[in-house]
Order: C-alpha cells, then structure tokens, then sequence
C-alpha cells in the first residue's frame, strides 16, 4: 500500500491544481500535495478527493479567485482589446477583399479554398491572439489576397501554370452509362453520384447526360435534352 501510494503523488497535485484552479505542476500545490499525498496519510481512510479538502481547510485557497475568474473572461484592458481588433479587423478584411474583387471569394479551386479557409483563420488569430498585432493580421491578409490575384492572373495567361495549379474537371457518366476508370481516380461511388443527380432533382439515370466533378470538387449534374453538349469540350474523359 505504502508503494502504492507513494506512485502517485503527480497524479494528487494534478488533481489539487485542478481543484484550486492552478496551474497542473504549480509551485502553490507543493505544500498541500505533501500534505495529502504523503505514506502516512495515504493509509489513513478517506479518499482523495476527502485529503484534499483537508487540505484546502489548512492551506486555504490562495490563488482561487484570480485563476477560477480567468477561466471566465480575461482583464477589462483585455476584453476592449478584442472589441477594438475585431472591429478594425473586419473592416480592413472587407476593404482588402473589395479591392481584390469578386474573384478572391470565388471558391472555383482548391487553391481558392485554401485562401478561403486561411483567411478565416488569420482574422480569428488576430482578433483573439496577443501574440498577433493588428498591422500583422491585415498584412497576413493582405499578402494572401495578393498571392490570390497572382495565381489567378498567371492562370489566366499561361496554360501550363493553370494546369500545374488547377484539377481539370471530369467526366465520370455520359448519357446515362457510367465511367468506371473516371471513378475510380477520383474516388467516388456509384451512390455518391447518384445522391448527386437525386439532388438535381432527376429520377431516372437514363435522362442525365452527364454527370462532371468541378475543379473544386463538386458535382454537376446536366440533363438529357438531346442536344449536343458543347460544354465539355473542356472537361477530362
């Protein structure tokens, strides 16, 4: 028993920290964790949870308030600070994104998802961080939007660039016939592509002409009209 209890005395300052709202491993649980978790004690009966607030009763709780109110909300200093950033940083997203264009919110690839996503993240670490200054968080932004137009301009110029950036799209069904190998590249299922054309509102397997995944990963579904379908002259068989 006595070895026993000696093992743990990291796991009973683990718990005290816990209890007295500090920091796991601080300095201030030391005295009550030798108080607690010492060979004698152990074997009396009562649990931890019971030596504990024993201890609490002898040592008090020091540290209690501050550190239970900081699991709540930080310093009022540090509450305005949120409020000022976040709003600044809104506005200057908005204004970024405004002279970018419409483009940089197009989500027509996977490099304009990333952009997508990042821009969301950097926003939020500025907003909530200390670490990241205002001016950091708009510069962030601001380089990412540029790296955006960069990509798309040289993708509209350079075919090479545009295919070493962008998936082209594919057919994977045509006039109602599936394409095995098509599938299987991309990973899709016979039901996936049949939720798809659900979706679009068609019944019958038969009156779709074609089923596409996009560049960015979506699913166009084109009914059978019987015309010829000149828009996928640049998709991949």
């Amino acid at each position: 028993m006595i070895a026993a209890a000696s093992a743990s005395p990291l796991r009973i300052r683990d718990e005290i920290d816990l209890m007295f709202c500090l920091p796991l491993g601080s300095d201030h649980s030391r005295p009550m964790m030798r108080a607690v978790a010492n060979p004698v004690n152990a074997l009396m009966p009562g649990s931890t949870n019971s030596r504990v607030r024993s201890a609490r009763r002898i040592f008090g709780t020091r540290g209690r308030p501050e550190r239970c109110q900081d699991m709540l909300h930080d310093s009022l200093p540090d509450l305005i600070r949120v409020l000022i950033v976040s709003t600044l940083a809104y506005i200057g997203l908005v204004l970024i994104l405004r002279k970018a264009g419409k483009r940089s919110l197009a989500k027509l690839n996977a490099f304009d998802l990333v952009v997508t996503v990042a821009l969301g993240s950097i926003l939020a670490t500025t907003q909530l961080s200390r670490e990241v200054s205002l001016l950091e968080g708009l510069l962030a932004i601001t380089l990412l939007a540029l790296l955006q137009w960069t990509v798309s301009r040289f993708s509209i110029v350079s075919t090479r660039f545009r295919k070493l950036v962008r998936s082209e799209p594919r057919l994977l069904l045509e006039n109602g016939v599936f394409r095995e190998d098509a599938m299987r590249a991309e990973r899709l299922t016979r039901s996936e592509i049949e939720a798809s054309i659900r979706s679009a509102g068609i019944g019958r397997i038969e009156d779709v002409a074609a089923v596409i995944i996009e560049s960015d990963g979506s699913l166009s579904v084109i009914p059978e009209r019987g015309d010829e379908l000149t828009v996928l002259r640049s998709v991949k068989r």
